[in-house]
Formats: structure tokens, C-alpha cells, sequence
């Protein structure tokens, strides 16, 4: 299997730009070559399940696949979590992860964010079993879709630190957001594509 890297962020319609942005900034920070997917299957109900059908359109290859509203701070190896099958960051342990995990089955200790995914195609078989269960599964999209399946196959799953895929509301202050320190930062909760090219533009001016 190679151990080449490719990257994926999946950015349709007005989040297009944003997806290209952030791609591009991965890419500058990680030398991986990074692509933006701007056409997704038509029957999905959200562009982000898209995301499992990736390991199926590149079979054999090693792809690290994250957010569009998750930019990238600081150089890190992608490369270090290749060949693992999926590596992925656990959820911080809120209550909303909680009461997702009771209602869906998922070990609390066993619950990943999917804004950050380096996977091959060993978790073919865990994407495959996800997509199933569009168009409705949880409150994160896929997430709980993918993390419901990493529990029910057993499937091992390498943890990655949370600074590669660390969260943070996209409403605190600028300022706040441009001294956090970690190295991927994602930006939960509710936004809009405006607010993302402010953020964008704040980090990039540094």
C-alpha cells in the first residue's frame, strides 16, 4: 500500500472558496497535496457525508481528509499516522458527546470528531457501513454515523493529540482566536462563510 498522502476538503457552492483557502493553507503546512471536492453525490443531504464515499473514489491510497472550517496553523507530518488505517482525534467529552454516545451506542472513550481523518482503505469497510445510514444519523452529520461504526466493527482506531484538530467557537473574540496556540484549529458551532474569511484573514496576517 503506498504511503503517499493525498488531502481532500469537500467545499459545494458558497463554501467552495472557503474549502480552497483552507486546503491550500494544509497543504502550505504539511506538503501534502491538497484538493478541494466542489461536486458531491446529488441524493446526499448534506455535502459532509460525501466524506465516506473518498476511501471508495481513491481505493488503495492513504487520504487525510478535514474540514472546511479548520485551518492550519503550524507545520505537522501527516505522515507520522499513515499506514494505521484510520487515525483520527477523540471528542472532548461534553455533554452533548455524552448524550450522543448513550443514544447511539458509542463507547465515550470511542467517540471521534470527523473534521480531521487520516484513513486507507482497511476502513473501507467502516466508511461503506456508515453511508448506510444516510441521511440521518445523530446530531453531527456523518460523525456519529462513522463513530457508531468504528464501535459496532471493533475497529481500531489510532488516536491522534487534540492540537491536530482542535475546537473552538468561531464567535470568540479574533484576538482569542489568534493566540490559541494549537496546531489545526476547528471552528464549531455556528458560523457563516463570512465570518470564516474574517478568521482566515486574521490568522493569515498572523
Amino acid at each position: 500500500m503506498s504511503m503517499n498522502i493525498r488531502g481532500f476538503c469537500i467545499g459545494t457552492g458558497e463554501w467552495a472558496h472557503v474549502a480552497m483557502r483552507a486546503a491550500l493553507q494544509m497543504e502550505a503546512m504539511t506538503g501534502v497535496t491538497c484538493q478541494v471536492v466542489d461536486r458531491v453525490d446529488s441524493n446526499l443531504r448534506h455535502s459532509s457525508w460525501h466524506k465516506l464515499n473518498l476511501l471508495r473514489d481513491y481505493p488503495g491510497e492513504t487520504l487525510l481528509i478535514f474540514d472546511a472550517d479548520l485551518w492550519c496553523t503550524r507545520p505537522w507530518r501527516p505522515q507520522d499516522f499513515a499506514g494505521t488505517g484510520l487515525a483520527m482525534v477523540p471528542e472532548p467529552p461534553t455533554r452533548a458527546v455524552r448524550l450522543e454516545c448513550a443514544l447511539y451506542h458509542v463507547p465515550e472513550t470511542r467517540y471521534f470528531n470527523g473534521g480531521l481523518i487520516i484513513a486507507d482503505a482497511r476502513a473501507r469497510e467502516v466508511f461503506a457501513a456508515a453511508k448506510k445510514l444516510h441521511p440521518n444519523y445523530g446530531s453531527w452529520l456523518e460523525q456519529t454515523a462513522l463513530n457508531h461504526n468504528i464501535a459496532a466493527l471493533r475497529y481500531p482506531i489510532t488516536p491522534m493529540p487534540w492540537t491536530l484538530n482542535f475546537l473552538l467557537s468561531a464567535s470568540l473574540p479574533i484576538d482569542e482566536i489568534r493566540g490559541t496556540q494549537e496546531t489545526n484549529l476547528h471552528f464549531a458551532g455556528p458560523k457563516t462563510v463570512p465570518r470564516l474569511h474574517e478568521i482566515f484573514d486574521a490568522l493569515e496576517q498572523g
